[in-house]
């Protein structure tokens, strides 16, 4: 009779594993970032320009569904709005915002302008792309 053994080190499958998953977020959010700033509507270029992300560690994840501390009616929070669960605190994640005062109108659209959802379809672009 033959006995072959096999053995995994978990550990090292999980580091792996890790390693990897991190990989691919950083391209995912790379890819996304390219997109926004790709398919933001242009007039003066602001908008687009407004792009920004950033890798955030620790205990600073932002509350999802409240207001900002500070926030008046009328003020206009980060978007897009985070309506989706926030990674567990101390976990690593990357954050892309657009601070311009007018982006979610540009993307949700107004009484006078048609909504473009380009931020959507930016999002929808990159997860086909990953699988």
């Amino acid at each position: 009779m033959i006995h072959f053994d096999v053995t995994f080190n978990l550990d090292g499958l999980a580091e792996n594993v890790a390693v990897m998953a991190d990989k691919v977020q950083r391209k995912a959010a790379l890819d996304l970032f390219g997109e926004l700033i790709q398919t933001t509507p242009i007039d003066t270029g602001r908008a687009r320009a407004g792009w920004s992300m950033d890798i955030r560690q620790g205990g600073n994840v932002p509350e999802g569904r409240k207001k900002p501390k500070g926030w008046k009616k009328g003020d206009t929070p980060l978007y897009p709005r985070p309506t989706t669960p926030m990674p567990p605190k101390g976990a690593p994640y990357i954050m892309i915002y657009n601070n311009v005062e007018y982006i979610i109108h540009l993307n949700d659209g107004t009484p006078t302008q048609p909504a473009r959802r380009f931020v959507e379809k930016a999002v929808d672009k990159v997860s086909r792309n990953l699988k």
